[in-house]
């Protein structure tokens, strides 16, 4: 199996739109509101033009059968400091079960192994539970600021926020067996 980490473009913007604008989606974001075309465009924009970030749609491909979308990455260089970075991502419809652990994989690859990444940071949701418990089986360890700050949901209920690291160490400690595990070879396109 290979995973592709297509650099999103342009012509990728309405597909985002309506992927982030799914409930199943929008749940976990910290953007919960049915997300406009315009307020959307402008985000895509801003998404493109910023240097510091690795944004990509990957696509699953097994032999000759049509590539599978599995979703969206995205990494986020600290521009005074490229060896730290967060990351985010998020499951295309229909996306097989276990596509977020590739993508994970995959993610965690680029960037330890090609970006040169000490440090990898993410924040999750306290309610989205799965991604929380799929970061830890990657080596994620909850930081010390984590459920120091809370989000506000559109229903009145506040939940923590999950601040979550992982070490390029802690990462080369794993990777191999996770390699086999997921016999997976990842190919990603340069961004334009």
């Amino acid at each position: 199996m290979q995973l592709i980490f297509k650099a999103v473009s342009h012509a990728d913007s309405d597909t985002l739109w309506h992927w982030r604008n799914r409930p199943t989606v929008r749940q976990f974001m910290y953007t919960q509101h049915e997300i406009s075309h315009d307020e959307h465009k402008a985000w895509f924009s801003h998404m493109l033009a910023n240097t510091h970030r690795y944004f990509y749609i990957v696509y699953k491909r097994v032999d000759s059968q049509p590539d599978k979308p599995l979703g969206v990455v995205n990494l986020d260089l600290d521009s005074e400091n490229s060896t730290s970075a967060t990351w985010a991502f998020y499951a295309a419809p229909d996306a097989p079960r276990g596509s977020g652990a590739l993508m994970e994989f995959g993610a965690l690859s680029l960037a330890f192994e090609t970006l040169g990444v000490t440090q990898l940071n993410c924040e999750v949701l306290s309610h989205n539970q799965g991604v929380v418990r799929l970061h830890q089986r990657f080596g994620f360890r909850e930081t010390p600021q984590s459920r120091q700050r809370t989000f506000s949901l559109p229903e009145g209920k506040t939940v923590e926020i999950v601040c979550l690291s992982l070490s390029a160490d802690e990462w080369q400690q794993g990777a191999s067996a996770l390699q086999t595990k997921l016999n997976i070879d990842t190919v990603y396109e340069q961004r334009h």
